[in-house]
């Protein structure tokens, strides 16, 4: 329950409640966090400021000559003009060592850019940039993530495999690793060379200054919305992280306080797919409101499921909602179809029946537990609108695979 429904009981002390009075008294302490909060930022309503896809899309986005931004090649230039600059990791003047070699850039930046053809998730590479005269950029985009492995290799490695088979192995082939902070790869990837969020600020900025006027309305609140979400979200987290500690400290009583009390992610999440799922199924014949609700599972079932029961009887059926955290504040959701065979029936009938619904299902002998089906999703955040659209889907889903049950059983 939440501090708004959950009473402090005997155990707050009198210290408690003063920290959390003198917390509201000094609430105005919270106002100088206003500009990171208040701001209407497409990037924001849609919860993706951090989602590693969604930057990528939006660089690919601006790097393609042909792309409806109104910038033509100008950012494709400036980036390419920008890698010609840049060491691969920190700057020494007497070991200068381009990203983009002066020949190379040379070359470049006198053909015609706006042939360019810009690829997302080329043979998994998050960017591909096919420029002129046989050149290809291939950028590895992490922005919270950091380097996987994949059969025994780097994922960068990996990808140069890639790049080689695809005959984009020579030095034509530029290999950009882009992070925040300007993270190195991992031993024996020096070819593909470090390039910070930072730098993208700092191009895309100038070439926005350059260009605005001659934008549309729609291009230039997308190019803003997203030089904001860089700067606060990529390069000014430690002044953001500064503040809040600063704040935290002031009042440490009263914010440990509001945390003990407040519901988890796996109680908020529950909470919303239980009233969704009572909203849906309000008035419907064939559902079976929940009869129980944790935090962290939702149990309950339908006519059909019912009727499944008695057609293989003593093996009971029921669904669950189940409901795991993960990271900072995101919740696993999976829906799932539970078999209970409490006296070990072996009946190959029905377990070939399963199977033909089920292909992945696997026969198991002597078994007291098992899933037939089952849906899962993934939310970064607590998101009553995607939670609930969610929940809408599988309970379609839940009625097109009780009906093809129900018919393999005739």
């Amino acid at each position: 329950m939440s501090m708004s429904t959950k009473q402090l009981t005997n155990n707050e002390s009198d210290e408690d409640l003063d920290a959390l009075l003198e917390l509201m008294r000094d609430i105005q302490c919270l106002d100088k966090l206003r500009p990171y909060t208040d701001r209407i930022n497409i990037f924001y309503v849609l919860k993706i400021a951090r989602t590693e896809i969604r930057h990528s899309n939006m660089l690919a986005w601006l790097l393609d000559p042909n792309e409806s931004h109104g910038l033509g090649s100008s950012f494709l230039w400036a980036f390419i003009t920008d890698l010609s600059k840049k060491h691969s990791y920190e700057f020494v003047a007497e070991d200068f060592d381009a990203i983009i070699p002066p020949q190379a850039t040379i070359e470049l930046l006198s053909s015609d850019l706006s042939i360019s053809q810009v690829f997302r998730e080329w043979n998994r590479i998050d960017i591909l940039v096919k420029l002129p005269n046989d050149y290809v950029i291939a950028i590895e985009n992490k922005v919270d993530a950091s380097e996987g492995k994949r059969g025994g290799k780097s994922q960068l490695e990996g990808y140069s495999d890639v790049l080689k088979k695809n005959n984009y192995g020579s030095t034509k082939t530029i290999k950009v690793y882009l992070t925040p902070d300007g993270d190195k790869p991992s031993n024996g990837n020096d070819d593909w060379k470090v390039y910070t969020y930072s730098d993208i600020y700092s191009i895309l900025q100038n070439v926005y200054s350059t260009h605005k006027d001659s934008l549309t309305i729609e291009a230039k609140l997308l190019i803003e919305n997203y030089l904001e979400i860089l700067k606060i979200e990529i390069m000014e987290t430690d002044t953001l992280k500064q503040l809040c500690n600063e704040i935290y400290k002031k009042h440490k009583r009263a914010f440990d306080l509001i945390y003990e009390h407040r519901d988890s992610v796996t109680d908020m999440a529950s909470s919303i797919c239980f009233e969704k799922l009572k909203t849906i199924c309000q008035g419907k014949t064939d559902f079976i409101l929940p009869h129980d609700r944790k935090g962290i599972k939702i149990v309950f079932n339908t006519i059909k499921s019912k009727k499944l029961k008695e057609k293989i009887s003593p093996i009971d059926v029921w669904y669950e909602y189940n409901f795991r955290e993960f990271g900072d504040n995101g919740v696993s959701v999976s829906l799932t179809l539970v078999l209970h065979n409490p006296i070990k029936v072996d009946n190959r009938e029905i377990e070939q029946i399963i199977k033909d619904i089920s292909p992945k299902y696997k026969q198991k002998k002597s078994w007291t537990w098992g899933s037939i089906w089952s849906d899962t999703i993934k939310f970064n955040e607590i998101d009553d609108s995607q939670i609930g659209n969610w929940v809408k889907n599988t309970i379609r889903k839940i009625e097109e695979y009780e009906q093809k049950f129900l018919k393999c059983l005739k």
